[in-house]
């Protein structure tokens, strides 16, 4: 119990400053546009909404996601996870997100865990 309060209070700071925001999920772009369209998997328009909550800090932010979609297959897929972005430069931002996703489409419909790598531009 001491140990939790201590790193609450430890990790305060950052919380405050802590963003929450929305993801609106829209494109697609396949690598191999004609694979894709025999597999049924060419939808390149994938609406969708999420949520964000960021932690900024020094050299690193933090945050996680969860949202849903209309993925290339036309069917309706659910993620969650969480990632942290280097701040390689002022702008540019690399990381590494672990997401849970679960849609028909992938993994015969199973729910699954996958690494993602994250490029970004501030």
């Amino acid at each position: 119990m001491i140990r939790a309060l201590l790193a609450a209070a430890l990790l305060a700071p950052d919380l405050c400053r802590a963003d929450v925001g929305i993801n609106i999920y829209g494109l697609s772009w396949h690598l191999n546009a004609d694979r894709a369209h025999a597999q049924g998997m060419d939808n390149w328009f994938n609406p969708g909404l999420g949520v964000r909550y960021r932690v900024p800090g020094e050299r690193f932010d933090y945050f996680f996601d969860a949202g849903f979609y209309r993925d290339s297959a036309r069917n309706t897929a659910l993620l969650a996870g969480g990632a942290a972005h280097w701040r390689a430069t002022e702008r540019a931002r690399l990381g590494l997100a672990l997401v849970v996703f679960n849609s028909k489409t992938y993994n015969s419909g199973k729910t699954f865990v996958t690494p993602l790598p994250l490029i970004g531009w501030e």
